[in-house]
């Protein structure tokens, strides 16, 4: 993975999503995927839960260099997966506040997040939009032990929370 910006810029805390509202809904309520669209998984996998409070957290942004699964991947990183999750909201609010961070030739920035027992990784694509705008986004979410092949052809992004020594 080839590091492409962190160092002090962080996603603000997130409070208890006490809400009945689902994730899935949670990310639909959001204007900036109301053109786009948000993956049907999201709610028929189970991951429609109130999220937990996390506090303002610093990340890093990384590129794919090399071909792998999500658990190669995310398992390259070298510490607990948990400490590499974010909450829904904390995604939501990333790609809300650091839109210019998302792969601009609209291939996908991956998440990895938790739900009880299962990690997740949420997909987020902005489609032909220019760097910086809202528009045209798109969520997917796959279960980490999906056995998919990324190809490092694209460069896909992975935001992770800064790993302190």
């Amino acid at each position: 993975m080839t590091r492409t910006c962190g160092n002090g810029i962080s996603v603000p805390s997130s409070p208890a999503q006490s809400t009945s509202l689902p994730a899935s809904e949670r990310w639909l309520a959001r204007p900036i995927f109301s053109l786009g669209g948000v993956d049907s998984d999201f709610a028929d996998w189970g991951t429609d839960v109130p999220g937990e409070a996390k506090p303002e957290t610093q990340f890093e942004v990384f590129e794919q260099d090399g071909n792998g699964t999500f658990a190669q991947i995310f398992g390259a990183f070298g510490v607990d997966l948990d400490k590499l999750c974010w909450s829904q909201d904390q995604i939501i609010t990333f790609v809300e506040s650091h839109a210019n961070l998302l792969h601009p030739k609209g291939w996908a920035t991956f998440f990895l997040f938790r739900v009880g027992e299962e990690l997740f990784v949420a997909h987020v694509y902005r489609r032909n939009a220019a760097v910086g705008t809202l528009r045209q986004l798109e969520a997917y979410v796959s279960r980490l032990s999906c056995g998919h092949v990324w190809s490092a052809k694209y460069r896909h992004r992975f935001v992770v929370p800064q790993q302190t020594s």
